[in-house]
């Protein structure tokens, strides 16, 4: 029987206290949705890469559209617009 780490099953949920945040590392895919309204999914294509010699798994993933990144890791979700953050919101599992 092979056990797997819960941390690295996938997809991964993350609740906020504003939306929920769901991060599939297998597929490279992030959605978010608010809690107000509206959801943002990004594929594959927008996962930022990670420097050589890191292991896939990482403490933080991000993605980036346009002038936006999406910034999920450390119990914490940002948006940043040009490097400046424009939403946070926590990212805590169940």
């Amino acid at each position: 029987m092979i056990s797997v780490d819960s941390a690295f099953a996938n997809p991964i949920v993350h609740y906020g206290e504003k939306g929920t945040y769901t991060v599939d590392y297998d597929a490279s895919t992030y959605r978010g949705c608010l809690n107000s309204g509206g959801c943002i999914t990004l594929g594959r294509k927008y996962r930022i890469q990670f420097k050589a010699g890191k292991p896939e798994y990482c403490e933080v993933a991000s993605w980036k559209k346009g002038q936006y990144e999406y910034i999920i890791g450390a119990g914490m979700i940002s948006v940043t617009k040009n490097g400046r953050i424009i939403f946070e919101d926590s990212a805590l599992t169940r």
